[in-house]
């Protein structure tokens, strides 16, 4: 124990003097190998791998392949292609809203074949043609252009569909003192 203590007081003596003690290996330290700087076959290529995630959405399907059918002729539509059905009530509006401008901008005439419908139906149905049949004799049908929207409570309150012109519910074959038809209500592509 004295040794050890001993060697520890000189072990720091020599440190505090501010010289350093050479130190001596005892064995030889391993080398690393050298390696030629110009190697006389070229390194392999490594390919390039990219590891970026790909979500499975994005994983490409493989390609469609369509066969011709030669032996089918395309067919023409004479009548144009009808869709989205509502069924309700339709009534009219009339000359206390002549000369009114529409939702479109335009005046309300009565005398052409236009509708309003809800306010929440405008942005999808503005401008587009509806065909409008009676229920109760469903031959019986006229197509409309919309230009303008009807009132919210009257829509919502007893399940009014469209509201016709004048000249729209009489070319249903409607009497105007009827006031309201049971109708269903298709938009024309």
């Amino acid at each position: 124990m004295r040794r050890l203590i001993l060697a520890l007081a000189v072990l720091l003596c020599g440190c505090a003097n501010g010289t350093p003690t050479p130190v001596t290996p005892t064995r030889a330290l391993p080398t690393a190998p050298v390696v030629d700087p110009s190697p006389t076959q070229p390194p392999s290529p490594t390919p390039e791998r990219d590891y970026t995630p790909t979500p499975y959405w994005t994983i490409p399907a493989p390609p469609l392949t369509r066969t011709p059918l030669s032996h089918q002729t395309p067919q023409v539509q004479s009548t144009p292609t009808v869709v989205a059905l509502m069924q309700g009530k339709a009534t009219w509006y009339g000359e206390q809203y002549i000369g009114r401008p529409m939702r479109n901008g335009d005046a309300y005439t009565g005398t052409e074949m236009t509708c309003a419908v809800s306010a929440w139906l405008w942005e999808m149905l503005a401008g587009k043609t509806l065909r409008v049949c009676l229920q109760d004799a469903p031959d019986t049908c006229i197509e409309v252009l919309v230009t303008d929207t009807g009132d919210a409570e009257a829509f919502a309150k007893h399940g009014v569909r469209v509201d016709l012109s004048m000249a729209a519910f009489k070319a249903l074959g409607l009497d105007l003192a009827q006031g309201v038809a049971n109708v269903t209500v298709r938009i024309v592509e």
